[in-house]
């Protein structure tokens, strides 16, 4: 069994991605699936050739009110063999019930396809963060959670993760999205010294920096132990791909 140096790189965006060849969005990417599966699917394949060692199911971005089984379903479909993290995004609309229902069976929909990771990507408070993990099932597929900054800062504290960390046993943390690679920088450091494998897969900033900026700033987090490395919103298969020369490379290591 080949097993993947660290950082492991994960894929980029996939909403600003469409958008950037030609897709008015109307809702989350994950409707895309249905009406432009072809495309969709470009997008997983242009992401593993530039280097993705993981790829994100497009699914983020459900509610409560979608018919999830078609749209994980199709997700699926469209990805190609690799390394799959099944995208899950916080619940903004609903009640509690409501959204413990919706994500309950979510999982139940990746899991059945048994993803590498399920990942809960983009989560701003500690509260949905805790209905999110509360209602995770007893499985063996891992799973990441990812903290996103918002333009008014963070709305989670460190000391909030660290609780989260130890009343569900985590081992994946990261940050994602906020507003470029410097800007979850105080976060990570909280965490870098602790037992959890780091994440950061940011977006390129506003104005959007780069792939050359983006990658300088990536760096930071590479040579400080981050075990996962990506990007969110504005980056793209050329990001991934001036990426991936400072990253470790594959290498077999045996079962």
């Amino acid at each position: 069994m080949q097993k993947l140096a660290k950082p492991i790189l994960m894929d980029g965006a996939i909403g600003t991605e469409l958008i950037r060849r030609g897709i008015k969005l109307e809702g989350a990417s994950c409707k895309i699936n249905l009406t432009h599966p072809d495309l969709v699917a470009q997008i997983h394949r242009d992401y593993l050739k530039a280097g993705s060692q993981m790829l994100l199911t497009n699914t983020f971005g459900l509610t409560v009110d979608d018919d999830l089984e078609p749209l994980i379903t199709k997700a699926y479909q469209l990805l190609p063999k690799a390394s799959i993290g099944a995208s899950i995004a916080p619940l903004f609309t609903g009640t509690e019930d409501q959204r413990k229902k919706s994500y309950q069976q979510q999982y139940t929909c990746h899991i059945k396809r048994a993803p590498d990771f399920i990942i809960l990507e983009t989560f701003i408070t500690a509260a949905e963060a805790r209905l999110a993990l509360e209602s995770y099932p007893h499985t063996n597929i891992p799973l990441m959670i990812l903290f996103s900054k918002t333009q008014k800062g963070w709305l989670i504290s460190s000391d909030e993760i660290k609780k989260l960390i130890q009343d569900f046993k985590l081992t994946h943390v990261g940050f994602n999205c906020s507003d470029g690679p410097a800007s979850v920088k105080d976060m990570f450091s909280s965490f870098k010294n602790t037992e959890v494998e780091l994440i950061v897969k940011p977006n390129t900033g506003l104005p959007a920096m780069s792939d050359d900026q983006f990658v300088a700033e990536m760096n930071y987090y590479i040579e400080n132990g981050a075990a996962y490395i990506g990007g969110c919103c504005g980056t793209s298969p050329t990001t991934i791909h001036s990426l991936k020369a400072t990253v470790t490379q594959p290498t077999s290591r045996g079962a």
